[in-house]
């Protein structure tokens, strides 16, 4: 019968069917886009690709990027980006007036700890940020605080 309607026997069988006979990797997708989507609700909706990837071979999915990447825009999922953290450390935008200088008039510094004045910097270090205190004028030392 196939030869007469000019067609091969895979597409009569799947016309018989019905066309619901999913073929391994439609299963495979189907599979991997439930676990996708557990993944990025997980991560707040904060996973792209190469994240996604990881994390699925992490739990033991051999899946391509492309194949993962295909899956999620299937699915409209996209990875949030972090905002970059920028330390502020004055706000110049006030109406108040400024402090006067009152070190201006004082001279030479004698001794250790007569007078502190500071200066404070942010230092960007592997594990968040480092505020560093300068006090340039006493003995010269160096102080820093750690906050993540």
């Amino acid at each position: 019968m196939c030869e007469a309607f000019g067609t091969c026997r895979s597409a009569y069988y799947r016309w018989v069917e019905g066309g619901k006979v999913m073929n391994e990797r439609a299963r495979e997708d189907a599979m991997l886009k439930t676990r996708i989507k557990r993944i990025h609700k997980k991560s707040r909706e904060t996973y792209g690709r190469p994240r996604m990837v990881l994390a699925l071979q992490k739990e033991g999915y051999d899946c391509g990027k492309d194949r993962v990447a295909r899956l999620m825009r299937e699915e409209g999922l996209q990875g949030q980006q972090k905002k970059r953290f920028n330390p502020y450390s004055t706000d110049s935008n006030h109406g108040f007036s400024i402090a006067p200088n009152l070190l201006g008039d004082y001279g030479p510094v004698s001794a250790p700890d007569e007078v502190w004045v500071a200066d404070i910097t942010y230092i960007r270090v592997a594990e968040g940020w480092v505020y560093l205190v300068v006090h340039p004028r006493s003995s010269a030392s160096i102080s820093g605080n750690s906050e993540s």
